[in-house]
Protein backbone atom coordinates (compact mmCIF):
# COMPACT_ATOMS: atom_id res chain seq x y z
CA UNK A 1 0.00 0.00 0.00
CA UNK A 2 2.68 2.45 0.97
CA UNK A 3 4.34 1.55 -2.31
CA UNK A 4 1.63 1.93 -4.02
CA UNK A 5 1.02 5.51 -2.97
CA UNK A 6 4.64 6.26 -3.98
CA UNK A 7 3.84 4.96 -7.51
CA UNK A 8 1.48 7.45 -7.68
CA UNK A 9 3.31 10.40 -6.24
CA UNK A 10 5.72 9.63 -8.64
CA UNK A 11 3.19 9.13 -11.43
CA UNK A 12 1.77 12.42 -10.37
CA UNK A 13 4.86 14.56 -10.04
CA UNK A 14 6.43 12.63 -13.78
CA UNK A 15 3.42 14.15 -15.08
CA UNK A 16 4.02 17.83 -13.84
CA UNK A 17 7.71 17.75 -15.46
CA UNK A 18 6.53 16.55 -18.84
CA UNK A 19 4.15 19.39 -18.67
CA UNK A 20 6.86 22.15 -17.40
CA UNK A 21 9.23 20.20 -20.12
CA UNK A 22 6.52 20.58 -23.41
CA UNK A 23 5.63 24.11 -21.78
CA UNK A 24 9.31 25.36 -22.27
CA UNK A 25 10.71 23.28 -24.63
CA UNK A 26 10.90 23.38 -28.94
CA UNK A 27 7.06 23.11 -29.65
CA UNK A 28 5.94 25.24 -26.05
CA UNK A 29 5.34 29.03 -24.89
CA UNK A 30 8.87 30.38 -25.92
CA UNK A 31 8.22 29.23 -29.76
CA UNK A 32 4.07 30.35 -29.27
CA UNK A 33 5.82 34.11 -28.52
CA UNK A 34 8.50 33.90 -31.88
CA UNK A 35 5.51 32.85 -34.11
CA UNK A 36 3.33 35.91 -32.95
CA UNK A 37 5.84 38.32 -32.64
CA UNK A 38 8.18 37.35 -35.27
CA UNK A 39 5.55 37.83 -38.38
CA UNK A 40 5.00 41.48 -37.01
CA UNK A 41 9.05 42.39 -36.69
CA UNK A 42 9.15 40.27 -40.13
CA UNK A 43 6.66 43.16 -41.35
CA UNK A 44 8.00 45.51 -40.13
CA UNK A 45 11.48 44.19 -41.72
CA UNK A 46 9.53 44.10 -44.98
CA UNK A 47 8.39 47.99 -44.88
CA UNK A 48 12.40 48.74 -44.91
CA UNK A 49 13.05 45.89 -47.20
CA UNK A 50 10.49 47.60 -50.11
CA UNK A 51 12.21 51.23 -49.57
CA UNK A 52 15.82 49.53 -50.00
CA UNK A 53 14.90 46.79 -52.70
CA UNK A 54 12.62 48.17 -54.53
CA UNK A 55 10.18 45.88 -53.61
CA UNK A 56 11.98 43.35 -55.11
CA UNK A 57 12.97 41.48 -52.37
CA UNK A 58 11.27 39.61 -49.45
CA UNK A 59 12.73 40.02 -46.44
CA UNK A 60 11.50 37.83 -43.08
CA UNK A 61 12.51 36.41 -39.89
CA UNK A 62 12.13 32.63 -39.50
CA UNK A 63 11.73 30.59 -36.33
CA UNK A 64 12.82 27.60 -36.84
CA UNK A 65 15.90 25.72 -39.86
CA UNK A 66 16.11 22.46 -40.78
CA UNK A 67 18.94 20.80 -40.00
CA UNK A 68 20.70 18.25 -42.71
CA UNK A 69 19.94 15.44 -41.01
CA UNK A 70 16.26 16.96 -41.29
CA UNK A 71 15.34 17.82 -38.06
CA UNK A 72 13.73 20.98 -37.19
CA UNK A 73 15.58 23.13 -34.81
CA UNK A 74 14.89 26.35 -32.96
CA UNK A 75 16.95 29.27 -34.62
CA UNK A 76 15.90 32.55 -36.19
CA UNK A 77 17.09 33.05 -39.42
CA UNK A 78 16.81 35.78 -42.23
CA UNK A 79 15.25 34.86 -45.03
CA UNK A 80 15.82 37.05 -48.18
CA UNK A 81 13.84 35.77 -51.23
CA UNK A 82 14.28 37.96 -54.57
CA UNK A 83 11.36 38.22 -57.04
CA UNK A 84 12.07 35.63 -59.08
CA UNK A 85 12.18 33.34 -56.10
CA UNK A 86 15.85 32.65 -55.66
CA UNK A 87 17.46 33.08 -52.38
CA UNK A 88 19.53 35.97 -52.22
CA UNK A 89 20.95 36.63 -48.40
CA UNK A 90 24.00 34.30 -48.27
CA UNK A 91 24.56 34.48 -52.32
CA UNK A 92 24.90 37.76 -52.78
CA UNK A 93 27.32 40.77 -53.20
CA UNK A 94 28.41 42.37 -49.86
CA UNK A 95 25.64 45.40 -51.03
CA UNK A 96 23.03 43.56 -51.47
CA UNK A 97 23.52 41.51 -47.61
CA UNK A 98 24.42 45.49 -46.25
CA UNK A 99 20.44 45.91 -47.60
CA UNK A 100 18.94 43.54 -46.26
CA UNK A 101 20.94 43.56 -42.97
CA UNK A 102 19.79 47.47 -42.54
CA UNK A 103 15.99 46.47 -43.29
CA UNK A 104 16.79 43.82 -40.36
CA UNK A 105 18.07 46.78 -38.12
CA UNK A 106 15.73 49.35 -38.54
CA UNK A 107 12.76 46.64 -38.74
CA UNK A 108 13.86 45.73 -35.58
CA UNK A 109 14.68 49.07 -34.12
CA UNK A 110 11.14 50.03 -35.52
CA UNK A 111 9.14 47.49 -33.70
CA UNK A 112 11.41 47.75 -30.20
CA UNK A 113 10.56 51.09 -30.76
CA UNK A 114 6.56 50.85 -31.03
CA UNK A 115 6.66 48.16 -28.63
CA UNK A 116 8.45 50.50 -25.79
CA UNK A 117 10.87 48.14 -25.22
CA UNK A 118 13.32 50.98 -25.98
CA UNK A 119 13.57 54.39 -26.39
CA UNK A 120 16.67 54.94 -28.20
CA UNK A 121 16.60 57.57 -30.81
CA UNK A 122 20.34 56.80 -31.92
CA UNK A 123 21.19 54.39 -34.51
CA UNK A 124 25.18 53.76 -35.23
CA UNK A 125 25.69 52.57 -39.03
CA UNK A 126 29.03 50.82 -39.78
CA UNK A 127 29.91 50.83 -43.41
CA UNK A 128 26.37 50.41 -44.59
CA UNK A 129 27.18 52.01 -47.82
CA UNK A 130 30.01 49.39 -48.62
CA UNK A 131 29.31 47.74 -51.68
CA UNK A 132 26.20 50.25 -53.02
CA UNK A 133 26.03 52.17 -55.48
CA UNK A 134 23.94 55.55 -56.30
CA UNK A 135 20.88 54.06 -56.32
CA UNK A 136 21.48 51.69 -53.35
CA UNK A 137 23.37 54.57 -51.47
CA UNK A 138 19.93 56.86 -51.87
CA UNK A 139 17.92 54.00 -51.03
CA UNK A 140 19.29 53.39 -47.96
CA UNK A 141 18.82 56.88 -47.05
CA UNK A 142 15.57 56.88 -47.72
CA UNK A 143 15.03 54.12 -45.32
CA UNK A 144 17.45 55.99 -42.78
CA UNK A 145 15.37 58.99 -43.09
CA UNK A 146 11.58 56.57 -42.80
CA UNK A 147 13.27 55.19 -39.61
CA UNK A 148 12.85 58.51 -38.05
CA UNK A 149 15.46 58.14 -35.85
CA UNK A 150 16.91 61.59 -34.32
CA UNK A 151 20.27 60.70 -34.41
CA UNK A 152 22.43 58.42 -37.13
CA UNK A 153 25.80 58.31 -36.78
CA UNK A 154 27.16 56.50 -39.58
CA UNK A 155 31.11 54.78 -39.96
CA UNK A 156 32.23 55.27 -43.74
CA UNK A 157 35.38 55.70 -45.77
CA UNK A 158 34.09 56.68 -48.32
CA UNK A 159 34.65 60.79 -49.00
CA UNK A 160 31.58 61.14 -51.69
CA UNK A 161 29.21 60.74 -48.72
CA UNK A 162 30.17 63.69 -46.99
CA UNK A 163 27.83 66.37 -48.76
CA UNK A 164 24.62 63.92 -47.98
CA UNK A 165 25.12 64.59 -44.27
CA UNK A 166 24.42 67.86 -42.32
CA UNK A 167 27.62 66.95 -39.94
CA UNK A 168 30.56 65.49 -40.58
CA UNK A 169 33.11 64.17 -38.13
CA UNK A 170 37.06 63.30 -38.73
CA UNK A 171 38.01 60.45 -36.82
CA UNK A 172 41.88 59.27 -37.39
CA UNK A 173 44.34 56.94 -36.03
CA UNK A 174 47.02 58.57 -34.78
CA UNK A 175 49.69 56.08 -32.88
CA UNK A 176 47.26 53.12 -32.68
CA UNK A 177 44.71 55.38 -31.41
CA UNK A 178 41.24 56.92 -32.48
CA UNK A 179 41.18 60.16 -32.16
CA UNK A 180 39.08 63.14 -33.67
CA UNK A 181 40.56 65.17 -36.31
Amino acid sequence: NVLEKEKTELIIQTDKLEFWQVGFGPKGVPSLFIETVLPRISNRIQHFANILTGGDVTVKLKAYRETKSNTIQEAIQIEAINSKGASVYGANSAGERNRINLAVTLGLMDYFRAAKVFESNLLICDEIFDGLDSTGVEAALEALSAAHVDHVLVVSHHEHLKPMFPEVMYIVKKNGEAVLD
